[in-house]
């Protein structure tokens, strides 16, 4: 048997163990196979000197075993005194929270106050803004629609289709992009007067 072999043999005898105990076992073998080597002796009767790496792995296990089924005593914790402690200790709670509970007269104050402000110069702003998302998406589409009636006139003058195509390709984006522009419109608009109903709800933001 050759060193080579022997290692690999002890390696997968004690692959059950940790990584440092393995190490040093193989280690201590190698400054073995170091020393016989120094000595003028050959693998083989190193290997023989050594005995069966299958047996020795099986001694590592044994011993190994043996340490763990005989592990340090822990000191033991008086049982009643454990169970009082338990009985006693309580989960922490944190304090209850003191809302001020605002009166009626001022929450209507508010709500007037906020629907004042509404009426006076969000929704003027509001409509403004609408109303040109609106009127920006009819005119796409309408360029859209000048577009195709333009291939429509091939049978005038050819580039009339090239001047059509050039149309429906920028309504169409002009179109989508409006659509964007009113998908987030009508998100902050939501989320505007989720916020003017807490204010009136709870006079607070």
């Amino acid at each position: 048997m050759k060193q080579l072999d022997f290692m690999n043999r002890l390696d997968i005898g004690i692959r059950t163990l940790s990584y440092a105990e393995r190490r040093e076992i193989l280690v201590d073998y190698e400054e073995h196979f170091a020393r016989g080597k120094e000595a003028g002796l050959s693998e083989e009767a190193i290997c023989d000197s050594l005995g069966d790496p299958d047996a020795i792995a099986r001694d590592y296990l044994d011993e190994s075993a043996n340490a763990h089924d005989d592990p340090e005593p822990q000191p033991r914790q008086n049982s009643d005194h454990r169970d009082n402690n338990t009985q006693t200790q309580t989960p922490y709670t944190p304090p209850p929270r003191h809302s001020y509970d605002m009166p009626d007269w001022s929450k209507a104050l508010i709500a007037i106050a906020v629907i004042m402000i509404n009426l006076l110069i969000v929704l003027p702003f509001w409509l403004s803004i609408a109303g040109t998302i609106l009127g920006l998406i009819i005119a796409f589409a309408a360029i859209v629609i000048a577009g195709c009636a333009s291939i429509a006139l091939v049978t005038v003058h050819v580039l009339m289709v090239f001047v059509g195509v050039a149309l429906v390709a920028l309504g169409i984006l002009g179109v989508i992009g409006m659509c964007f522009v009113a998908k987030y419109f009508a998100i902050a608009t939501k989320a505007y007067l989720q916020m003017n109903g807490k204010l009136i709800r709870e006079g607070r933001i």
